[in-house]
């Protein structure tokens, strides 16, 4: 799985908002999967884009954005450790309420989704706050373990 949601800034404004991708699965349990990421990296995308907006030459932009592919980087297992237990939910109280015929597949998608939630969660650390701090300022120590 790779995250297919992205903190996209805009070169004029700097704005940061997650664009949605279209749906690759019409069920609401994909959904709530990407939804949970968008929470997880909505409040230090917002803050990404002030640190980008602030920041005039080209230098200092990039180094907004690295600390945000880096952040992203570090907090991977810990956002989809959250966004496999949101979908293996969905997709295993699916399975309960489904057609017989459609047990199968929502079995097998429940399982998947299990696998990839224990392999995550076992992998993940605490989270990193964002780099950034309300004002979009580059923080010098990210500390483990504390809310953006």
């Amino acid at each position: 799985h790779r995250l297919r949601l992205a903190c996209a800034l805009d070169d004029d404004v700097g704005i940061g908002v997650f664009k949605e991708p279209r749906p690759r699965h019409p069920a609401k349990c994909y959904k709530k999967h990407e939804a949970k990421h968008k929470s997880d990296r909505s409040s230090c995308c917002k803050r990404l884009s002030k640190c980008y907006k602030k920041h005039k030459d080209k230098e200092s932009k990039i180094k907004c954005i690295k600390r945000w592919n880096d952040w992203v980087t570090s907090t991977k297992h810990w956002s989809e450790c959250r966004a496999y237990k949101a979908s293996a939910s969905c997709f295993c109280w699916g399975k309960t309420w489904c057609k017989k015929k459609e047990r199968s597949a929502w079995e097998k998608l429940c399982d998947e989704h299990e696998k990839e939630r224990d392999k995550h969660c076992k992998k993940q650390q605490k989270r990193k706050r964002c780099p950034f701090d309300w004002y979009g300022n580059i923080r010098t120590k990210v500390i483990i373990g504390e809310l953006p």
